[in-house]
């Protein structure tokens, strides 16, 4: 499968900055940005798309030296700057805030679901306003510079369709000796006062919440497995790495779960996203070809489907009754589909939101070929889905699942026993 990086982690409480490897299981790389948790709560990601400038070459956009100057002037408009060229001072903008921002011509297919923007941002600068002094260079150029920009929001699922607008009317002093352009320096300033909007992080958090919402697509009713009390530990971790499957496809190879008598299975979108045809080998070593039935690309969780009865399936446990410091478990096929069925163990870490995607952290080690398989406790329940570690010089035992309850509730499953 795929890999996937995180380019810098942030330390927003020092100055600490690290270049971390970000594995997700998966056998090819892109780089992505992940940051820790703020003062102002959740991280958000949030895609940048390349602003506007719809104002005519002819409209008077301010004064040098009392001279009118149009959009259109020439030798003025290199000095002003162009909209096109404004993402990457857009993105610094968003750096040191809660909000991650991705450039939109990223290739979003290869990152995983989790971490991609549900939100994108696109800029409309609609006036600009400027009285300056000085001579015939950019350099010696100061005075008032205006800017009013309009923030379009838009949704991952459709990027023609604004979901909300916030205008920002913004100014700078401009001081001499400055070589930025002036619509660099505007549109920064115009980021900057939107940050300091204090009730903008909860408004994206609720956007982004109701984004999520909308991606769980129609109730689908299956019989799941009853949890037994009455399992002995061995028994339990015997019946758990019979229900727990390598899944190979044209990409590569990941792993999953039984959670159903008549072969649902429970596994990573990323496993089998794009994969055309999907094989799943149980632990004896029989093999069945499965079909995708549900996925969830934000939440990073799918469930296929063999033509098969069996009775070798895992129960759900609940993920909210799970403390730091508890036992867990990972059961699946790293590396190699030859290791098939192995079982690693570790605590829980902590809990962790990314993305307003709860997350548990554990210290399970986990590998390429992991991904989609079940975390579990010590009687045997699923309490998450592995999908993704840290790695790299230094960095040892962060993991990442999803929990059982955000699995269910990303397919919408409704589990009867």
């Amino acid at each position: 499968m795929k890999q996937f990086f995180w380019n810098k982690i942030l330390n927003r409480v020092g100055v600490i900055r690290l270049l971390l490897l970000f594995t997700l299981s998966q056998a090819n790389g892109n780089d992505t940005l992940l940051s820790p948790p703020s003062s102002q709560g959740n991280i958000i990601s949030v895609g940048i798309i390349t602003p506007e400038m719809p104002i005519g070459n002819e409209v008077v956009i301010g004064k040098v030296n009392k001279s009118e100057k149009k959009m259109g002037d020439s030798h003025f408009k290199g000095m002003v700057g162009n909209a096109i060229n404004l993402d990457h001072t857009i993105v610094q903008s968003f750096e040191d805030s809660y909000i991650t921002p991705f450039y939109e011509s990223h290739n979003y297919e290869n990152y995983s679901g989790i971490l991609k923007p549900k939100l994108f941002l696109k800029p409309v600068i609609k006036s600009l306003n400027l009285e300056l002094q000085g001579g015939k260079l950019l350099k010696s150029l100061s005075g008032k510079c205006n800017i009013s920009c309009t923030w379009n929001i838009y949704t991952a699922n459709d990027k023609n369709k604004i979901i909300s607008t916030i205008n920002i009317n913004s100014m700078v002093e401009r001081k001499e000796e400055n070589y930025e352009l002036i619509l660099h320096t505007l549109i920064r300033q115009s980021a900057k006062d939107l940050l300091a909007i204090d009730t903008l992080h909860n408004y994206f958090e609720q956007l982004q919440l109701k984004y999520l919402a909308e991606t769980v697509g129609a109730k689908l009713v299956v019989k799941g497995a009853k949890a037994n009390d009455a399992l002995t530990k061995k028994e339990a971790f015997k019946l758990a790495k019979d229900a727990a499957v390598t899944i190979s496809t044209q990409n590569g190879f990941g792993s999953g779960v039984i959670i159903t008598n008549d072969g649902y299975i429970i596994t990573n979108h990323h496993v089998v996203a794009d994969s055309g045809e999907i094989k799943v080998r149980f632990n004896n070593g029989t093999e069945f070809n499965a079909k995708l039935i549900k996925s969830n690309p934000d939440f990073d969780v799918a469930l296929i489907k063999i033509e098969s009865k069996t009775d070798k399936l895992m129960s759900f446990g609940k993920d909210d009754n799970i403390s730091e410091g508890d036992q867990v478990y990972a059961i699946g096929t790293p590396l190699d589909k030859s290791l098939n069925q192995t079982v690693t163990g570790g605590i829980v870490s902590g809990k962790r939101e990314i993305n307003n995607i709860s997350m548990i952290q554990t210290d399970v080690t986990l590998n390429e070929g992991n991904s989609g398989g079940p975390v579990i406790n010590e009687t045997g329940e699923i309490l998450g889905i592995a999908t993704m570690k840290l790695s790299g010089a230094g960095i040892e035992g962060i993991g990442f699942c999803i929990p059982s309850g955000v699995v269910i509730k990303a397919l919408n499953l409704e589990l009867l026993n």
